[in-house]
């Protein structure tokens, strides 16, 4: 057997064990989020977190804050598969008042044939009808 030949099959061979195997998804990255009540520089009340995309699902986990006198501030959150909403509206709220909370929300479904690919947030503060507009993120 020629030199060239032995080469063409060392080269082909390491070519195949570099490859992906079938189906292998590349990483998706974490996306980070914050939303502030009066303003970015004021933030009296809020929230910030990170997404966490898995094979089929997300994870929100952050803080929710409200240290101006009166009302709430709530986190809102859902999931899409395309334009279509899976699950309910997915809320964390806090009072005036109160302290630094953490939460950690689990959004879609683990059956969903493949799965979620859109999370929208928004923040509502000080009081529950005075929301910001959906922030989406795309996995």
């Amino acid at each position: 057997m020629n030199t060239r030949k032995i080469l063409a099959g060392v080269l082909a061979a390491g070519a195949m064990a570099l490859a992906a195997p079938a189906g292998a998804q590349a990483a998706v990255p974490d996306d980070p989020y914050g939303f502030c009540w009066p303003s970015a520089s004021d933030c009296a009340n809020g929230t910030s977190g990170t997404i966490v995309w898995s094979n089929r699902t997300a994870t929100a986990t952050g803080t929710i804050w409200h240290y101006s006198g009166s009302g709430s501030s709530q986190a809102q959150f859902r999931a899409f598969a395309g334009d279509k909403q899976i699950g309910k509206l997915d809320t964390r709220t806090v009072h005036a008042g109160g302290a630094d909370e953490g939460y950690s929300v689990g959004l879609g479904d683990t059956d969903l044939r493949g799965g979620i690919n859109r999370v929208d947030i928004r923040f509502c503060s000080p009081t529950l009808t005075n929301c910001s507009v959906w922030a989406h993120f795309y996995k």
